[in-house]
């Protein structure tokens, strides 16, 4: 018992604050806070949510997190108390470095340290870095990088007696405790709410938002197994195109626009037939004729790489047999080959494990813009509204952000001459988890109080709402881009890249798992009115397809039809939906599963 007591005694001596932050560990570990707790609060002030409870929870996951990071120092270095500084310095030097370039990409360029600066880093020789600094670099900003420079060396210098290292340490363990509090508690009212766990959506929300938790998932993450893969796949693709003939008969169409949704199931969107509003503006385009909605459309899965491995090239479920999914044409070289400029604007994340197959076509474009600063895309608060700059901008013909990656120079420019016609690729948020976070506060349009669907209780309901909101915007959205494209000859076609299960089968919240409501997804036609004049048998062809059973996978079939690129030997009428020769009677199978025979049968509450 003794022995236990002593052991006890000496790592409650050890580990006391007073040991951990002996001398000018102390300083550190203040500057590496109040760093991190400055460049967060300023990126939540920039999106005008400084005085919220978003604020307030990553202001009390900073403290815990730093001080947590403080202590997991010293324990790697626990015999040695010159290791533990050096290690402590080493922290404040990578964070006043970050610190300074963080300030710069926001200041500068309005940017945030993401996958995409890297890239840009990563591949910009000398010579760009130089001429990019001396572009950017100006008299404020070397003041004030100085000053946070002279700021941290005095804060450095300065010696605390041990009376006031006391009164420190008693208020780090206050605020670290009561930072606890919220933390625990925020987490908890977030599970409690939506009926499900968001423990793990709550750590990450607050954690990227840390500035050195952030840099270090995105460098992590650039420099995973999922970023090389993108540059592979990028390399096979580039392959493939290389061995087909371009087109050189001029294309009937200005503009096409493929609009990658995110999570939407089509039985919560009024355009097909749900009991409120959620969807005003997509139903005025189609009672003024310039909008199709597919009835009987299924995703070929339910998580967005699992789908989009397909739907963005030629592979599909039967071809997955005799040849894996990237050694196919993939729709960016589709656009290539038919001679459009190809673009490619997201709001998710450029890599990262949900993101391979959307990243190798994104790495393909002639220009592309990843809006989406958080690499965590999943949780972040990022409205799909920061893409319509950037269309208007691609659509108006400017060309490359100033941290354009070097390989991302257009195929107009190379050749000297610029493309009319432009073919854009837009991947939205969409309605994603967590649904709160995917509309602004002037979308609260639904509350609980709309939804009359029993047996669910206030807090499913409560959700059911978020989800509805997230409808409700992303109508919006995907209106603005038509009104963006309206004045030429365009065509849009957008769909979800799967759907949710809003408490439909089993009484559950579902995002991933395959069942009916995971699968039924919208897919639509938008057509300007000088597409129908100068296009009226394409339109045609699309309108007498609307009913047709149609698996997702098999999409870009019909994309190939309306650019004209039917000599292509992977195209078939077969598996174009808007062909008269088009199989109907294709069995729509979903990971093994007749979707027809299995998952349409299923009702909702029932098994």
């Amino acid at each position: 018992m003794s022995l236990a007591k002593n052991i006890g005694a000496f790592l409650k001596d050890r580990f006391s604050l007073l040991s951990v932050f002996d001398g000018a560990v102390l300083n550190a570990y203040t500057l590496v806070l109040v760093l991190n707790l400055a460049l967060g609060l300023l990126l939540i002030a920039r999106s005008g949510e400084l005085f919220s409870a978003q604020a307030l929870f990553f202001a009390a996951s900073a403290i815990c997190g730093v001080t947590i990071l403080f202590f997991a120092l010293y324990a790697l270095s626990f015999y040695s108390a010159r290791l533990y500084k050096i290690l402590a310095f080493a922290l404040l030097a990578i964070n006043v470095i970050f610190a300074i370039a963080q300030i710069f990409l926001i200041f500068s360029l309005e940017l945030t340290y993401s996958h995409g600066t890297l890239d840009a880093l990563v591949q910009t020789t000398p010579k760009e870095a130089f001429e990019f600094a001396h572009a950017f670099l100006n008299f404020k900003l070397i003041a004030a990088f100085l000053a946070l420079l002279i700021f941290v060396i005095t804060a450095l210098r300065l010696r605390v007696s041990q009376r006031a290292r006391m009164k420190l340490c008693r208020a780090i363990k206050l605020a670290f405790l009561l930072s606890l509090l919220v933390f625990i508690a925020h987490a908890a009212f977030k599970s409690y709410v939506a009926k499900s766990s968001k423990m793990r959506a709550s750590i990450i929300i607050a954690l990227n938002k840390i500035p050195i938790y952030n840099f270090a998932f995105v460098t992590k993450d650039y420099f995973g197994a999922d970023f090389k893969s993108v540059r592979e796949l990028q390399a096979g693709y580039q392959s493939i195109y290389a061995s087909h003939s371009h087109k050189t008969a001029p294309n009937r169409i200005s503009n096409v626009v493929f609009i990658i949704g995110e999570s939407l199931q089509r039985n919560f969107m009024s355009l097909y037939g749900y009991y409120l509003p959620t969807t005003p503006n997509l139903q005025a385009l189609e009672q003024s004729g310039n909008l199709i909605a597919f009835s009987d459309v299924v995703s070929p899965g339910a998580k967005t790489n699992d789908v989009l491995k397909y739907v963005l090239n030629f592979g599909n479920y039967e071809s997955e047999k005799q040849r894996p999914w990237n050694a196919n044409l993939d729709i960016v070289n589709l656009a290539r080959l038919a001679n459009y400029e190809t673009f490619w604007i997201s709001n998710q994340e450029r890599y990262g494990q949900w993101a391979v197959a959307s990243g190798a076509s994104a790495q393909m474009t002639d220009h592309s813009d990843f809006t989406n600063q958080i690499p965590v895309y999943k949780y972040a608060y990022s409205l799909d509204e920061v893409m319509l700059p950037s269309i208007k901008n691609f659509k108006s013909g400017a060309k490359r952000s100033p941290l354009a990656r070097k390989d991302e120079s257009s195929a107009a420019e190379v050749n000297g001459t610029q493309k009319k016609d432009k073919f854009f690729i837009l991947h939205l948020m969409g309605s994603h988890p967590s649904y709160e976070f995917r509309y602004p506060k002037s979308f609260a349009k639904f509350s609980a109080a709309d939804i009359s669907r029993e047996p669910l209780d206030e807090g499913q309901k409560k959700e059911l709402a978020h989800y509805l909101n997230t409808v409700a915007y992303n109508d919006f959205i995907v209106s603005e881009i038509y009104k963006i494209f309206a004045d030429e000859n365009t065509l849009i076609v957008y769909f979800s890249d799967h759907a949710q299960s809003l408490y439909q089968y089993r009484g559950k919240l579902i995002h991933g798992g395959i069942n009916r409501f995971t699968l039924e997804i919208p897919l639509i036609f938008m057509a300007s009115d000088k597409f129908k004049e100068q296009n009226a048998d394409i339109w045609a062809r699309i309108a007498a397809a609307k009913d047709r059973p149609f698996l997702n996978d098999d999409l870009i079939h019909a994309i190939a039809e309306i650019l004209e690129m039917t000599d292509l030997p992977e195209y078939d009428p077969a598996r174009s939906v808007i062909n008269a020769n088009f199989n109907a009677s294709r069995t729509r199978i979903i990971e093994g599963v007749d979707y027809d025979k299995v998952y349409r049968l299923q009702k909702e509450f029932g098994e």
